[in-house]
This record gives C-alpha cells, structure tokens and sequence, in this order.
C-alpha cells in the first residue's frame, strides 16, 4: 500500500499504518540495499526487538509528556504525528 507524495508512519509488529503525512517537496528519498541477509535467530533478533521496543517507548513518553511533545511541535519533529 502506498500513496503518491505521502510518507506512511507505520508499526512494524502487528504491521499496521498509524498516520500518513504529506512528503516535504524539497526532500529526496534514497533507497540502499546492503545485500547482506540479517541473520533473525538469537542475539541478533534480541538486538532487533530492543530497538523496535526502545522507539515504541520513546514515541509513547513523547506523545504522552506535554512539555516533550510541545518542543517538538515547536521545532517541526514528527508534530503530525501527535495531532
């Protein structure tokens, strides 16, 4: 799914869209693909699943501390994503 000059804000597990906002027009995305296969057992996978928990944290403490989410709105940062 996907739709023309909008950035998706998307979860990761369960795979879900929370918010769509409209791509900056003087931004470019560029697109890298190492070709190295991750390898998704052990330590590895731990590494993975703290830092997908750590942003799910931090997104969380940011929407929900009012001084933390106005310094954000006030310099611009993922503001639409707390509207």
């Amino acid at each position: 799914m996907a739709k023309n000059n909008q950035i998706a804000h998307a979860r990761p597990f369960p795979i879900e869209i929370l918010d769509w906002i409209e791509f900056p027009q003087n931004c470019e995305l560029l697109i890298f693909n190492s070709q190295v296969i991750a390898d998704k057992s052990g330590a590895k996978k731990d590494i993975f699943n703290e830092r997908i928990l750590a942003y799910d944290i931090g997104f969380y403490l940011i929407k929900n501390n009012p001084i933390v989410h106005r310094r954000h709105k006030e310099k611009k940062l993922l503001y639409r994503f707390f509207d």
